[in-house]
């Protein structure tokens, strides 16, 4: 396991359930929806990285076999930061991404506290990022501002907006 692995490890139980309380969610709201996971995203194991592209989502939804658009699950046991630490990973690969990335935070011991944004609103706000220190490991964040989030509802107002214009594009 390389440092970084290492550093993030006790965290990929709590993860993995995110993820997973996210996918049901959204499958008992749309059935019809095809969820598939990132790497890694509804297990904790360690999974070989070797051609996994840094940074990208946790879960991609799918209509007719035709991606819809994916999901970043991320968060923190710290309820309501005052602002939300991105990587910057994560967001280089959402600028790359040739479909809607939205990022959904989970935040207290109890997953309580739901924020959302997309790449789209989010690209604009977003400072150069910045370098801190994690277990004498350093990692680069965008720092954003928590008002730039939306509640859950815009997640789900979100969701409901990429399925209808989404599955009404002409391919």
């Amino acid at each position: 396991m390389d440092e970084v692995k290492e550093c993030f490890a006790h965290l990929w139980d709590k993860a993995a359930y995110q993820c997973r309380i996210l996918a049901n969610e959204i499958k008992k709201q749309y059935p019809f929806l095809n969820i598939l996971p990132g790497h890694g995203a509804f297990d904790s194991e360690e999974h070989d990285s070797k051609d996994k592209e840094p940074g990208a989502p946790d879960l991609f939804l799918y209509h007719n076999q035709r991606l819809i658009c994916a999901i970043e699950v991320t968060g923190s046991d710290k309820v309501i930061p005052w602002s939300i630490w991105l990587g910057a990973h994560k967001v280089a690969f959402a600028r790359r991404a040739e479909y809607p990335i939205g990022f959904f935070l989970f935040y207290g011991k109890d997953n309580s506290v739901r924020l959302f944004g997309t790449m789209e609103e989010l690209d604009s706000v977003l400072d150069p990022p910045e370098t801190r220190n994690i277990r004498g490991l350093n990692f680069e964040y965008h720092i954003v501002d928590r008002m730039y989030f939306k509640g859950e509802k815009g997640f789900w107002d979100w969701l409901a907006w990429m399925l209808e214009v989404r599955t009404c594009e002409v391919e």
